[in-house]
């Protein structure tokens, strides 16, 4: 339908583009802390690194996320579950969404 459009204005432009389809990719978006965890929420930690942290609760469901010795993970908490995994499988969150879709108990998470 694109290709029909009358109303589209196009911008030359000279920018790094990074396609933050995925959490290791938003990480690189993200302010650090010393270690290199990049957090959106409450972090305390204990000898972490390297991990993104994302918590998409609304504000005032927010609790801290405490980590002891994790590194190089993902750990994304909403309403409904939480998610912890190893950046280098984060594209597996994927197969997990499908699992969860094809659980009658637990579509309402997908």
């Amino acid at each position: 339908m694109l290709e029909k459009a009358h109303n589209i204005v196009c911008a030359d432009g000279a920018f790094a583009w990074d396609d933050v389809g995925t959490w290791p990719a938003l990480a690189r978006h993200l302010k650090t802390d010393a270690e290199g965890n990049a957090v959106v929420g409450e972090l305390w930690h204990v000898d972490a690194a390297r991990n993104l942290v994302f918590d998409a609760r609304s504000r005032a469901k927010r609790t801290p996320i405490c980590l002891v010795g994790l590194r190089d993970a993902v750990v994304v908490q909403t309403d409904d579950v939480t998610l912890v995994a190893s950046k280098q499988q984060a594209q597996q969150v994927k197969e997990l969404v499908n699992r969860l879709a094809r659980d009658p108990a637990r579509k309402r998470l997908t």
